[in-house]
């Protein structure tokens, strides 16, 4: 019965393959675009015969690691979504620098060069015997006294400044007034605080909300286990609970997301709920996320947004166009200004981030867009090892989520998942100094914590 089932899931994956080549054709012999912009409309083809060839040779690890899922999903909306848009409605962002017009075509080849590359890391990697870990009791709780510490020095730190709490803003403004008035007390934050205490309780206090829900969860999940509260109750609190996380954010939008769903995976995999349940929540939740950031913002155009999140084709080839110049001063700038903390001693070492937003032309003030990460790639190792960067985060991606599945400490199992996360979505969306910047940022005190003591569940077999 399970190999029907298993059939079944490979004949609807091969169905929705298929189905995006032939929905690709299309575009190849209607599109509106100009000469330098027509072989764009080769991407989509080209994501979609990669995939099926991955999918014919790995396609057991592609449904069960989802490092490999989200990896394929980031280039599905770059390499895919993203082109055909631009083939029907044409190129609609008009302010960049138009030496890039004449960088489209290699653009789009280092497009499909670096999928291949990565295409390839997925097929070579040496991957984990999975081990079915169920929880059936959650033992004694050894949790470092860290954890308090930290959980203690926030709740003291917003007492003493309170205006430390302007780091956080509701994921949805109601109005622009109420977006206006935040920014203001978050200036007035960062001008009246100590720049060390703000910057240090700035980190801690995100740090201790995750920690304190995953507590939290944890002490429900007792709970049920003692039969104090029933299995559907406790399940439901725990969700509520986990939605704090989305509610109310830091500036960087996507890393609540990314930390929400691995709460919610913490949540899947206490309880052990069904794959389908689970990710059906999971894809309802994006679905929300993603209109949100596509439709969200009426004055921005759809395709523009595409391209600065999720490095399209023009950013791309903007990142062609950088000089390389003082590549080992960029290269102790991109390292230093990265690393949390002391980043702020290092302001005026150059970029490779600036440098490229000098290229594209867009926003040369607030460098407001992101360096592709294979445009990092290209500046430090040139063409041939451009997607060296990639390979890198995405094996990293998927070798820690594939580490995750066999892991029996939940503590430890989170820090895999949102380490995972971070990791999968960032050769499309950041770069590779600012992937690790995210991963000490949200990570680095969770793994120290880790090193020292770990929060354990024992026992094989379901919860009850």
């Amino acid at each position: 019965m399970k190999d029907i089932i298993n059939v079944k899931k490979y004949i609807i994956i091969y169905y929705i393959i298929f189905s995006l080549i032939l929905l690709s054709l299309p575009a190849i012999f209607i599109n509106n675009l100009n000469d330098q912009f027509k072989i764009m409309c080769i991407l989509p083809i080209s994501y979609s015969v990669i995939v099926l060839f991955l999918f014919n040779v790995k396609k057991e690890r592609i449904i069960k690691n989802k490092a490999i899922l989200i990896i394929l999903s980031t280039y599905f909306i770059r390499m895919y979504l993203y082109p055909i848009i631009i083939c029907f409605k044409g190129i609609e962002i008009y302010n960049f620098n138009r030496a890039i017009d004449n960088r489209i075509i290699i653009s789009v080849l280092l497009q499909i060069y670096e999928f291949i590359s990565i295409a390839i890391c997925i097929t070579v990697i040496k991957y984990n015997k999975l081990k079915k870990i169920k929880i059936k009791e959650i033992d004694k709780l050894n949790i470092n006294k860290i954890i308090y510490y930290i959980i203690f020095i926030s709740i003291i730190s917003i007492i003493i400044f309170p205006s430390i709490l302007s780091i956080f803003r509701p994921i949805v403004f109601k109005d622009i007034n109420s977006e206006n008035i935040w920014k203001i007390n978050r200036i007035l934050a960062k001008e009246n605080l100590n720049p060390i205490i703000y910057n240090i309780v700035g980190i801690l206090i995100p740090i201790a909300r995750i920690l304190l829900t995953i507590l939290i969860i944890i002490k429900i999940r007792k709970l049920n286990l003692n039969k104090k509260i029933s299995r559907n109750k406790s399940i439901i609190f725990s969700i509520i609970i986990a939605l704090n996380l989305l509610i109310f954010i830091t500036d960087d939008r996507a890393g609540n997301i990314y930390c929400f769903i691995a709460v919610f995976l913490v949540i899947r995999k206490l309880y052990d709920l069904k794959n389908k349940v689970s990710i059906n929540i999971i894809f309802v939740i994006m679905g929300l996320i993603l209109l949100y950031i596509f439709f969200g913002k009426s004055n921005e155009i759809l395709s523009s947004r595409l391209n600065a999140y999720f490095s399209g084709t023009i950013n791309i080839g903007a990142s062609t166009l950088m000089e390389r110049n003082n590549i080992i001063q960029y290269l102790l700038g991109d390292i230093l200004r990265h690393i949390p903390i002391i980043k702020g001693l290092f302001i005026n070492l150059p970029m490779s981030n600036e440098l490229f937003n000098m290229a594209l032309g867009i926003d040369t003030v607030y460098n407001s867009q992101i360096i592709p990460n294979i445009g990092q790639g290209i500046f430090y190792f040139g063409y041939v090892f451009s997607p060296i960067l990639s390979i890198i985060l995405s094996y990293i991606g998927i070798k820690l989520w594939d580490k995750s599945e066999n892991n029996n400490s939940i503590f430890e199992y989170f820090i895999l998942i949102f380490s995972s996360i971070f990791f999968s979505v960032g050769s499309v969306m950041y770069y590779f100094t600012l992937t690790i910047n995210l991963v000490l940022l949200y990570v680095g005190i969770m793994f120290i914590i880790n090193m020292t003591s770990k929060i354990q569940i024992k026992g094989i077999g379901y919860g009850e």
